[in-house]
């Protein structure tokens, strides 16, 4: 072994030690409609967020940029804010809000449907705070879809209804979490609605009002814009907390993809970088091995 292959270990053991934050993700069908990230696409006005552009442009779908024209309700973005301290997340403190334009591609059919949000709820009271919705403000009379949780995010609530707002159903689930970030998933089956908490879907219960628990019937479709930032049944509950990252399927992902997308937005917002100590350490075994190398060499 030369001095040319001890090189090429130490930047091999170099590039083991750097994080790495997919740019792609693990599930790319044709049925992506929504992707929006903190980490790029952000048009900051006036030290607010005006613009968040969907990363799909020229992809699978025409743009669903979420802008707000309003600057009094426009989100701050934060550098470092995720669990990792990597990277930037928008922030909604009980007001500000985000719209996309109507588009087909955000309403749910038979096809199903699959939502992703990786946040971190920040707000100290108990009273529900959405994080998405796609509703008219005629409550469980509407059309349309919504995301909440309570204080911490230890609960996560979901609605769905379907043509003309009856049967509507709406379910929850809760567990205990070590964390205020969490990985939010909405599952649409066509007809059935399910929720996940960190690729979890233990406790979720039926709230009510379909005919048999979580059923709802017919698309799910209607002309409002869809909201980030705030939801619930008459979209007035703001979010006081971060948004990593939103990603929306017009399909049902099967367990398997769903858990690769879950994955990878925990791997990419709470897996911490390398410690110096640990590359200070990498660091020191790759000059020890240079070392014995050039000794092994002069013995030969």
């Amino acid at each position: 072994m030369n001095s040319r292959i001890a090189t090429c270990f130490i930047v091999v053991v170099a590039c083991m030690a750097c994080p790495v934050h997919a740019e792609t993700l693990p599930v790319t069908d044709n049925s992506l409609v929504l992707w929006l990230k903190a980490d790029a696409g952000v048009t900051v006005t006036g030290g607010r967020v005006s613009q968040w552009d969907d990363q799909l442009v020229g992809d699978n779908t025409s743009s669903n940029d979420a802008a707000q024209t309003n600057a009094t309700y426009r989100p701050t973005v934060f550098a470092n804010a995720s669990p990792n301290g990597l990277l930037p997340m928008m922030r909604f403190d009980k007001g500000p809000y985000l719209a996309i334009a109507d588009a087909d591609d955000l309403d749910p059919d038979a096809g199903g449907f699959t939502i992703f949000i990786a946040g971190k709820a920040s707000h100290s009271d108990a009273d529900s705070r959405g994080w998405l919705n796609k509703q008219g403000s005629g409550g469980s009379s509407d059309d349309g879809y919504s995301i909440w949780s309570t204080i911490n995010a230890n609960e996560m609530n979901g609605r769905v209804a379907g043509v003309g707002g009856a049967p509507e159903n709406k379910g929850s689930q809760s567990h205990a979490r070590s964390s205020d970030f969490g990985v939010l998933t909405m599952q649409l089956t066509g007809s059935e609605i399910f929720g996940f908490l960190d690729g979890s879907s233990t406790g979720w219960t039926d709230g009510g009002n379909g005919p048999t628990d979580n059923d709802y019937t017919g698309s799910v479709s209607n002309s409002t814009a869809l909201e980030i930032g705030r939801g619930g049944y008459d979209n007035t509950l703001p979010l006081s907390g971060d948004i990593g990252e939103i990603i929306i399927y017009k399909s049902e992902l099967n367990g398997t993809d769903r858990g690769k997308v879950e994955s990878y937005l925990n791997d990419k917002w709470v897996v911490p970088e390398p410690t110096s100590l640990a590359l200070l350490t990498i660091g020191s075994l790759a000059v020890v091995f240079v070392s014995w190398m050039r000794r092994r060499r002069r013995k030969v």
